[in-house]
């Protein structure tokens, strides 16, 4: 391994690991949750942690400087918007949704950094 694929290994692991804990746990939500509106956020966060862990596993995209895992937060933080429009009424159903989005945002801005500074260090790396 060399130390760009580090690099991208430690930054693309720190952002899919955000997303799959955030993400896994919603399927016991989705096992006891009653009303269909409160279940397809949990679904689509539940399989986008999922699909998160697949990304990573796949081929050598754990070592790739790539955009994909900013990707994946972003599309988490919109899932939880959904699951706020969409549970809005219910003000006991739709506080877990603020908090996981606002985390979410927080997380894909640390991608994006993350992602600038591996493009920096990569930059440096290869010009040596």
């Amino acid at each position: 391994m060399t130390t760009q694929e580090a690099i991208n290994r430690g930054n693309n692991l720190a952002i899919i690991t955000f997303i799959s804990v955030t993400g896994i746990p919603y399927l016991s939500e989705l096992l006891y949750e009653d009303d269909w509106p409160d279940k397809i956020d949990a679904a689509l966060i539940f399989l986008l942690g999922v699909r998160a862990i697949i990304w990573y596993r796949s081929k050598r995209n754990k070592f790739s400087h790539s955009l994909v895992p900013t990707i994946f937060a972003f599309a988490g933080f919109l899932i939880k918007l959904l699951g706020i429009i969409l549970e809005h009424k219910d003000k006991v159903a739709v506080v877990d949704d603020y908090w996981a989005a606002e985390f979410l945002l927080i997380i894909t801005v640390l991608a994006l950094w993350l992602y600038q500074k591996g493009k920096k260090q990569n930059m440096a790396i290869s010009t040596k």
